[in-house]
């Protein structure tokens, strides 16, 4: 049986893995929600403007985005960002 049928049952329906990771800055930062403009964190941040990559994966697969980090007025649980349409040089 494959990972993605094992998790089916009838009782309780399917409910993917989901892992968020922003690679930025030499760290792997997890966020806990996205949106279109911003990622939440569980504690402030502070970082500094500019490229970042966006790691979504669903049950294992990774999708990936590039992000434009914005200039943040203080410290906070939220980043404000814009997906760039390029991908982050080598």
């Amino acid at each position: 049986m494959s990972q993605v049928a094992s998790k089916w049952t009838a009782k309780d329906g399917y409910s993917a893995e989901v892992r968020i990771e922003l690679h930025v800055d030499g760290r792997i930062l997890r966020p806990s929600h996205t949106a279109s403009d911003y990622l939440i964190f569980r504690e402030a941040q502070t970082i500094p403007p500019g490229l970042a990559r966006l790691v979504i994966s669903i049950d294992g697969v990774p999708m990936e985005s590039t992000l434009r980090i914005l200039p943040q007025p203080l410290p906070s649980d939220r980043l404000l960002v814009e997906i760039v349409k390029f991908p982050i040089p080598a």
